[in-house]
């Protein structure tokens, strides 16, 4: 389910067979940034982080433990006229329904505040992360 959300749904954009993948109380966090929890504060956050072109996510290794599959992989995208690659490692848990319950990426946020990509709101309003429930 993991390859296919991000080799079918995110690489195509297709955003609502997405969203059919996501648990309707998915818990997504771009580390260090402030988690967002549930469909609609999900879609605000990447709403929130500026127009993104062509997104490109390039799987490098994978690998499972029971629910829970962890994925290397190349981000690339151009924003405000801006072309980035990032390296990043996502965590992601599947639940019971087949679902992705849990989504976490770790990536290098300086890289991201040093290429001025994003709106200056995009971090005053999701740099307040706060880990208490990070471990459901």
């Amino acid at each position: 389910i993991v390859r296919t959300f991000i080799e079918e749904m995110i690489n195509k954009k297709n955003i609502e067979g997405m969203l059919n993948l996501l648990a309707d109380d998915i818990y997504y966090q771009n580390m260090p940034l402030a988690p967002a929890i549930g469909k609609a504060q999900m879609i605000a956050f990447v709403k929130d982080m500026g127009e993104i072109a062509d997104m490109t996510l390039t799987i490098k290794n994978m690998a499972a433990n029971g629910n829970v599959v962890f994925v290397e992989r190349s981000d690339s995208w151009t924003m405000n006229g801006v072309k980035v690659v990032e390296p990043f490692v996502g965590v992601f848990e599947v639940n019971s329904e087949g679902k992705i319950s849990r989504w976490c990426d770790y990536f290098d946020l300086r890289s991201w505040e040093w290429s001025e990509q994003h709106p200056k709101e995009f971090f005053v309003k999701w740099a307040r992360a706060d880990y208490k429930n990070h471990y459901k």
